[in-house]
């Protein structure tokens, strides 16, 4: 039997996983002229709100997935116990990986997902229904249409979140290109299935109906792909590790990365919120295009650490920090490049295009494009030392994130009484609230980490 250990990864994963983001922004667009022409304006909202419902479904993940990814790289790299703060680093580079403690693993994720699944399921049968029914009081269109998209979606949500793991296998292992191959298979199943099923006249049901499809095909594939007959062989010969010892090893860091996320969330998005009571409807369009559009181009020039971060994690664990200094090196320079030819585009070619394709919704003004743009180089650069830092199962900056969020919430609200239209107050905040600590210190902090060690 072939020995088990994280897959190569190349710039053909990299490749792959810009096609897989690219697919995943460009379906929603592709599907909503369909959307548009074919549901009613009732309908069209209460797809929004099923969409809105999906995207709070996967909170209640609250960073464990990729904490687990972390932890399965750390097993196929060799290490045989998991550790609550820090790495059990190895000697060599060629341990056998520990099929007892991945099993354990393995047993862990389902127990937690599966309990997660379950309160969905009960949340969504509960809560969500009654929402539900209180939402269709004044509906006008069928609402036996709508009732049974709302089971079809408590179905996805709950088959979806059980299996969420599947991802931190496939990622864990270093399997990148294949997980993004299945998610671009995944999404044009997803496209092919609720074009066509709109065009039949299936309206609501057409979309959610598409989506399980498209999940179910995802997690075959991605079952096939990693539990291949030679690892299913080594596992069933293996004894698991006590799952319940191994959450209690893994869910303090990934709590703190869950409340990190709630730190940014309080940073980005409370924007968004605040904005809604200081800025007319043609403001708050221009704003939410341009972060949609800011938010992509963040997401694409990260891609190359977030690609290679199996092996960043690899690296780790045998002490290797010189390899990992010359991928963070990479990153950098591929973060830089893809960035500010992205952002020069938006701030020159953003609004002509828009125009070109019938928008009647613009970029917000040049002058404060330019400075989110340079707040969000600024908050990106930060983001990806962070990640080098999250490498090593040490999360430091969860007290400066979550000051930072309140501090930003605060600085908004103070800006407004010098800037009472809104717009500039909700990109200072923010922005002013990271660079006085945050986007400093931890590009700072990596930077000596990794020049003392290599």
């Amino acid at each position: 039997m072939e020995k088990e250990g994280i897959e190569k990864v190349s710039h053909k994963d990299l490749f792959w996983n810009i096609g897989a983001t690219v697919l995943k922004v460009a379906s929603a667009a592709i599907l909503l002229p369909f959307i548009l022409k074919y549901f009613s304006n009732e309908l069209v909202g209460i797809w929004i709100i099923f969409m809105a419902i999906t995207t709070l479904v996967v909170l209640i993940d609250f960073g464990f997935r990729p904490t687990f990814t972390r932890n399965v790289s750390y097993i196929f790299s060799g290490v045989k116990n998991l550790q609550i703060q820090g790495i059990e680093t190895t000697a060599t580079h060629h341990l056998e990986t520990d099929y007892g403690l991945l099993n354990g693993l393995i047993h862990s994720m389902r127990w937690f997902y599966s309990r997660g699944a379950l309160f969905i399921l009960i949340l969504s049968a509960t809560v969500g229904t009654g929402y539900i029914f209180y939402l269709l009081r004044e509906y006008s269109g069928d609402k036996t249409e709508v009732l049974i998209a709302w089971v079809i979606l408590c179905m996805n949500n709950t088959y979806n979140f059980y299996t969420f793991y599947y991802e931190s296998l496939l990622m864990g292992k270093g399997l990148v290109r294949k997980n993004k191959q299945i998610i671009i298979i995944g999404r044009l199943a997803y496209l092919a299935v609720a074009i066509v099923l709109i065009l039949c006249g299936a309206g609501l049901i057409a979309v959610v109906s598409s989506q399980i499809i498209a999940t179910i095909i995802t997690r075959i594939l991605s079952y096939n792909v990693f539990f291949t007959k030679s690892l299913k062989s080594k596992l069933a010969n293996a004894i698991p590790k006590n799952k319940i010892e191994l959450i209690k090893a893994i869910y303090p860091n990934a709590v703190k990365i869950g409340l990190v996320y709630c730190g940014s969330v309080l940073v980005m998005q409370s924007t968004v919120f605040i904005g809604s009571f200081y800025l007319n409807l043609d403001e708050i369009g221009s704003f939410g295009i341009t972060l949609q559009l800011t938010t992509l181009l963040v997401t694409l020039s990260k891609l190359y650490l977030d690609t290679f971060f199996p092996k960043i994690v690899q690296y780790y664990s045998h002490n290797d920090f010189s390899s990992i200094k010359q991928i963070y090196r990479k990153g950098k320079w591929y973060f830089f490049i893809i960035f500010i030819t992205g952002g020069a585009m938006l701030l020159f070619l953003g609004n002509p295009v828009l125009q070109l394709i019938g928008s009647k919704t613009p970029l917000i003004p040049f002058s404060l494009l330019a400075v989110l743009l340079l707040f969000l180089l600024l908050d990106t650069q930060q983001v990806l030392a962070s990640n080098i830092l999250l490498a090593g199962n040490k999360v430091p900056f969860l007290k400066s994130n979550l000051i930072t969020g309140l501090f930003s919430i605060l600085l908004i609200f103070a800006l407004l009484t010098i800037y009472p239209t809104g717009l500039w107050a909700l990109i200072l905040g923010p922005g002013i609230a990271q660079i006085v600590y945050q986007n400093w210190k931890w590009p700072i902090v990596t930077h000596k980490l990794l020049k003392e060690n290599s």
